[in-house]
């Protein structure tokens, strides 16, 4: 920075500066004991950035105000003795620069957060189960890894809306939800994707296992309790399939469990059915 620079940025004259001791240009509440920090740095000089550590560094304007700024310092010998040469820059903008940025990472965060949720239940929506389905997909075809999908239908969903009102319905979807959400694993995609539809992506999880963890699923949701003015129960239908090595995509999988849903529904409802491919090797 310039002479001009400097007088733009701290508001005095360049004669002013000329003359002023530096630890006047340090804000008031940093002032004390700065002259002994200065005499500790030419004792053991080295070039630092004063904005390398966390806190902010300020210089105070001669109108009393603080500014945002990164200092280098550095130490000359001169025929005065050793002197300490300071190297200033204004660090306004780069601070409005960051916020800004901060600002809009976290906007973006929050509408990446919002076009994947349902607002109804705050499960993820069928947009995110797709995209999670297709990384599974590859992954698991990738290295041979198993790889379950079930879907998830309420029982007789629309002789509650129509017995109760919708915001029972609503209560209801949002008590299977919660339940739903006790057996989901660090790693397993729960969704809605549907009026009363969910679906369930099951990493790693054999079907065997897959079978065990849906069953315990619907006998949770039977059990569950409801207060007055609403159903007594609400039972759920589940379609289950597993990957097999002649899946060429993930709608093939969603097929498969769609199909074994309906089954589900047409042998009586409130169970779990299975739904393997026409391959037996998997």
């Amino acid at each position: 920075m310039n002479g001009d620079e400097a007088c733009s940025l701290l508001g005095y004259s360049e004669q002013e500066l000329l003359v002023m001791n530096v630890d006047e240009l340090v804000p008031a509440k940093y002032r004390f004991g700065h002259e002994n920090k200065r005499q500790k740095y030419i004792k053991s000089p080295s070039n630092r950035n004063m904005l390398s550590s966390p806190r902010s560094v300020f210089a105070e304007h001669k109108d009393g105000s603080q500014i945002p700024v990164e200092i280098r310092l550095n130490t000359i010998k001169t025929r005065y003795g050793d002197r300490i040469l300071v190297s200033l820059r204004d660090f306004t903008e780069h601070n409005e620069l960051v916020k800004t940025l901060e600002f809009a990472l976290e906007k973006n965060k929050s509408l990446n957060q919002e076009v994947s949720i349902d607002p109804l239940t705050e499960l993820k929506n069928r947009r995110f189960f797709e995209e999670a389905a297709i990384r599974e997909f590859a992954q698991s075809k990738r290295h041979n890894l198993e790889l379950s999908i079930a879907m998830i239908d309420i029982d007789y969903f629309k002789k509650v809306n129509d017995s109760f009102g919708h915001a029972v319905g609503d209560y209801a979807l949002k008590l299977v939800s919660s339940e739903l959400k006790k057996y989901i694993r660090a790693g397993d995609t729960l969704a809605r994707i549907g009026g009363e539809e969910f679906a369930i992506l099951l990493p790693s999880t054999s079907l065997p296992a897959a079978e065990i963890l849906l069953e315990r699923i619907r006998v949770s949701i039977n059990e569950l309790q409801f207060t007055n003015n609403t159903p007594e129960t609400i039972t759920i239908s589940i379609g289950l399939t597993n990957l097999y090595k002649s899946d060429d995509n993930y709608q093939e999988l969603l097929k498969r469990a769609d199909e074994a849903l309906y089954k589900a529904k047409d042998e009586g409802r409130n169970k779990v059915i299975t739904r393997f491919n026409n391959e037996s090797d998997k």
